[in-house]
């Protein structure tokens, strides 16, 4: 009897990690982003091709206001785009604002 029980906490154990995956992924993704190379409100970042200003920032979803070609015009298309903080982990992002290089345009 022992037995069936540690196979199925197990198997429960097993098909809950997979359920909360991307939770839990977002979660430990939202840690790397409040270190020192992080993203905080007001930076300028570019996140899977998606460039703008960082909006907020929570435990599981990162708000940016989209800029439209940003690096010739500097006009924000109005849109917001919400990603999960899962891209932290398994993707690339890039802050401008912790990397001291900027943008003029004359």
């Amino acid at each position: 009897m022992p037995g069936y029980v540690s196979t199925i906490i197990g198997f429960v154990t097993a098909g809950i990690t997979v359920t909360l995956k991307d939770f839990l992924v977002s979660f430990v993704g939202w840690f790397a982003l409040m270190g020192r190379r992080g993203v905080q409100v007001g930076d300028w970042v570019e996140i899977d091709g998606t460039q703008g200003e960082v909006l907020e920032v929570t435990a599981l979803h990162t708000y940016v206001l989209e800029a439209g070609n940003w690096a010739t015009s500097g006009q924000f298309t109005g849109r917001q785009a919400v990603f999960m903080n899962k891209y932290a982990v398994e993707r690339k992002y890039f802050n401008f604002s912790t990397s001291e290089q900027w943008l003029w345009e004359e």
